[in-house]
């Protein structure tokens, strides 16, 4: 099994994966079968502090999927010091929350900076990227669906 897909297999399984920077991770990386039921990893009906749910990453990038049906998911990212997702493109929408840290987001080749409490739309078919320059968490959602 390569790495690549043994991070797509820890991803379906819902594990957390550690990875070093991706580099232009294949299409199916990002999105998941459609017309499945919803799979979580966290518990229902509780109050759950995003950051908990995933250790600061030391060295890479960590990743855990909290949710994900035909409509989208929700992936929580921790990336050490200078670590990043290198420029890539998907089919659909998704946010950034930035939860800690600092992450410059690059969409289309204009560069912002997020900071804690801040959300920004990654845009369908756009290419963008994600560095931190500092120890950073994030969370992804990715939103499936046609208007």
């Amino acid at each position: 099994m390569t790495f690549r897909s043994s991070w797509i297999a820890q991803q379906a399984a819902g594990q957390t994966a550690y990875l070093s920077r991706l580099e232009h991770l294949p299409r199916r990386c990002w999105s998941h079968a459609y017309g499945m039921a919803t799979t979580s990893t966290i518990p229902a009906a509780q109050a759950i502090e995003l950051t908990g749910l995933i250790a600061a990453a030391t060295g890479g990038i960590a990743s855990r999927v909290l949710a994900k049906n035909s409509g989208g998911s929700l992936t929580l990212f921790a990336f050490a010091a200078g670590e990043g997702l290198s420029e890539h493109t998907t089919p659909f929408d998704a946010l950034v929350l930035t939860l800690d840290g600092a992450l410059t987001l690059t969409i289309s080749g204009q560069s912002m900076n997020a900071v804690p409490g801040t959300i920004v739309r990654l845009p369908a078919n756009i290419p963008h990227a994600v560095d931190a320059a500092v120890a950073s968490r994030m969370l992804l959602i990715m939103l499936r669906g046609t208007d």
